[in-house]
């Protein structure tokens, strides 16, 4: 019968959060010291996380060295149970943390409840008629029988039903003060139960090897209470009923008392209490092979408590901030040369790594670290001034400088320091590519940009292509991380200076690619040039683009010019809003032939692609393909440029647009309104494309009701009244 009491008590066993917790990782779940959970499902490839569900219904992992396991009450973890499944009926979620349904999760806990309340219903009709619980040859009367007999000063237990002795109360005690205090089940008679928690493991080993626990305590895998004074030397079990009030409180004890007492535990027995244990070792089954526990002596134990007092001491750690956080990454990426991007994973994996192997102490002061990693870190400029990264970008750009003034002096020292020039520039270009992009911009910023001033100046100077190169590739970097510095650039001599090298460099596949690649970025912004600039910039720089579109060098073995220079008109093109002063269009007109450029934009509308604005940091406004056809469409001399067949796959383009485009997006307004110069401006009229399609859409357009239509009804209306033999007939 002891036996199924046992079993029906390890049903009560539950879960009781040691600290405070924040889930930072996927399907884990939060909770606050003193919470409790049931312990859902554990599994051994899992062992440093135990799937549990809580009193709001809530099911997750939490980390098993945040919880200890304890005995409680019936009454109370039945409570438990039905507050779960009713805050889970009360759930809209048809799954609870993307683990399990909600309904198969609300029938696991009623069948739980269903087994606890009969375990309650039999105890309470067998609690009358059953003996006494056996504990190997003695049962539990026989033992508060000799118990009272044998010591007159035993102290009461919680239901003053048993007696102890002083040395058995001593230990209850110490029990109580070590750890926190659930109910173990109110029935009578049942087993008391010591409850597992890291600080009392080292404890319960030397205490158990010192004396062997029962066979029934075995079984359970639990540690019971050892009674020294017991003539039986058989482990002695009481039962212990708490309150739901008790059950939520830790009670924590005098260290030195718990020292005292449990070394008091290991006196040598009286000659009475050795005979006793002699006659009944007798009664015991053990194996005769089994090794004896090694003696353990008292000093040994009290080193073991100043251990254990030691490692439940909490650890004085400061309140960890964004710049600790960000101090880590950066000596990660200064010891590592990984990007600050990369520095900040591997932290991360380090912290998740690492996390089993550290006690619970220290596991829960990485926490902050890891929750810090989730979002940019916030930090002043005072730090970003201090680290690797910025102090060689001030060197890097103090000797930049330097070199721009030496070229300014034209010594001879200038052209026996290229390899150091290109170290500088290499370096620039990796630190601008891979450091915090903060870092980077509040260098770039020091004194007005001046930094990035002195580099286009230094090109202007420069005459080797080896430098020019690298240092197209560090504009290219710093545009790319700062906006400023792409207006900056635009305003300078730069753009000057790079369209000059392109017609002195007309044969040069590799150095086109690089320049107009460099001018695409500065002019992707949309902003116009200085005027004494846009004087330098004429028809004749986009005829020259146009022929090298329609007739690349022969060294272009891949054919990839044609594509950038379109990109470069396509980009070009911002600078001017109105078609009348547009210097592209000017140069059409010129033009023979256009049959590549023509073909390859009518690809990129087709597509819907935006081949020019690549700045994350510099949202498009307007898509650069449309508006070059909106242009070109502007007047009959441009729009002659395309073939009658050309012309007609645009309508389909059109067509295919406006019957998907829905009302209030931007872009419809551009589509209408090159509808509306293709028909001005060509001969529509004599073929009408797709008129019926476009019929259709305009009427559509017209009957939307909603205010953001109003621009594009206007549109529609214009362009029936302007041409109503075709839209009216």
């Amino acid at each position: 019968m002891g036996e199924g009491l046992l079993n029906e008590a390890e049903s009560f066993e539950m879960l009781k959060a040691l600290y405070d917790f924040t889930a930072v990782y996927p399907k884990t779940i939060s909770f606050d010291e003193g919470e409790y959970f049931i312990l859902h499902q554990t599994s051994a490839r899992q062992r440093n996380w135990w799937q549990v569900v809580s009193m709001k219904g809530n099911i997750g992992f939490v980390p098993s060295n945040y919880v200890m396991k304890l005995k409680v009450d019936p009454n109370f973890l039945n409570g438990f149970l039905e507050s779960s499944i009713e805050s889970l009926r009360m759930s809209t979620d048809k799954e609870i943390n993307g683990i399990i349904n909600r309904d198969e999760l609300i029938d696991r806990l009623v069948e739980k409840k269903i087994k606890i309340e009969k375990m309650l219903k039999n105890e309470s009709s067998d609690s009358e008629s059953e003996p006494p619980v056996k504990m190997g040859n003695w049962s539990v009367k026989h033992l508060e029988e000799y118990s009272g007999s044998s010591h007159t000063d035993s102290a009461p237990t919680h239901n003053n039903k048993y007696n102890h002795s002083p040395v058995s109360s001593k230990r209850e005690k110490l029990t109580k003060k070590s750890q926190s205090s659930p109910a173990v089940g109110a029935a009578n008679n049942v087993p008391q139960f010591i409850q597992e928690s890291p600080s009392m493991s080292v404890l319960t080993s030397k205490l158990n090897a010192e004396e062997p626990l029962t066979p029934t305590a075995q079984e359970n895998s639990v540690i019971s209470e050892v009674s020294e004074a017991d003539a039986t030397n058989t482990a002695t079990t009481t039962t212990t009923t708490t309150t739901s009030d008790e059950i939520t409180a830790i009670s924590r004890g005098d260290e030195d008392a718990q020292k005292t007492e449990q070394i008091a535990e290991l006196e040598p027995q009286t000659d009475h209490e050795t005979e006793l244990e002699t006659t009944n070792n007798d009664d015991m089954t053990a194996s005769e092979n089994e090794p004896q526990p090694k003696e353990t002596s008292a000093k040994e134990i009290a080193s073991d408590l100043d251990t254990i007092a030691e490692s439940q001491k909490e650890i004085p750690v400061n309140k960890i901030e964004p710049p600790d956080v960000y101090q880590l990454v950066d000596a990660i990426r200064t010891n590592t040369n990984l990007s600050h991007e990369m520095s900040c994973v591997a932290l991360r994996v380090v912290l998740t790594e690492i996390e089993p192997l550290l006690p619970h102490q220290i596991v829960k002061h990485l926490v902050p670290i890891a929750i810090h990693l989730t979002a940019p870190l916030d930090v002043p400029d005072s730090l970003l001034a201090q680290t690797h990264d910025a102090r060689r970008l001030r060197i890097i750009f103090s000797g930049l400088s330097d070199c721009k003034n030496d070229s300014e002096q034209r010594t001879w020292m200038l052209h026996e320091d290229e390899a150091d020039i290109s170290r500088y520039l290499n370096e620039l270009i990796d630190i601008l590519t891979d450091a915090d992009p903060k870092i980077c911009r509040n260098e770039m910023a020091v004194d007005h940009y001046q930094s990035v001033i002195n580099l286009v100046l230094y090109y202007q100077m420069e005459t080797r292509w080896s430098i020019r190169k690298l240092l197209l590739k560090a504009f290219k970097a710093m545009c790319h991380l700062d906006y400023t510095t792409v207006d900056i650039l635009l305003g300078s001599v730069l753009p000057l200076e790079i369209v000059q090298d392109m017609i002195s460099n007309s044969k040069d596949v590799e150095k086109l690619q690089e320049l107009a690649n460099m001018l695409i970025i500065v002019f992707s912004i949309g902003r116009r040039m200085p005027i004494n600039q846009q004087e330098h910039l004429r028809a004749d720089f986009v005829i020259f683009l146009l022929n090298l579109i329609e007739n690349p060098p022969e060294t272009d073995v891949h054919s990839a010019l044609p594509d950038i220079m379109i990109n470069l008109i396509l980009s070009f093109n911002l600078q001017f809003e109105n078609f009348s002063d547009n210097v592209i269009l000017e140069a059409m007109e010129h033009v023979q032939t256009a049959k590549t450029f023509t073909e390859k934009i009518l690809v990129l509308i087709n597509r819907e692609e935006d081949p020019v604005h690549t700045l994350k940091h510099t949202p498009a406004h307007i898509n650069p393909v449309l508006k070059m056809l909106v242009d070109l469409f502007s007047r009959p001399e441009t729009a002659s440029i395309f073939y009658t067949n050309d012309q007609n796959v645009l309508i389909d383009i059109l067509v295919r647009q406006l019957s998907d485009l829905s009302a209030g997006e931007p872009i419809r307004k551009w589509y209408l309104e090159l509808c509306r110069k293709i028909v001005r401006n060509t001969s529509y009229a004599e073929h009408q494309h797709r008129k019926q399609d476009l019929i259709k859409i305009f009427t559509r357009i017209f009957c939307e009701e909603t205010e953001c239509s109003a621009g594009d009804q206007q549109i529609v209306r214009e362009i029936a009244n302007e041409f109503p033999q075709i839209f009216k007939a």
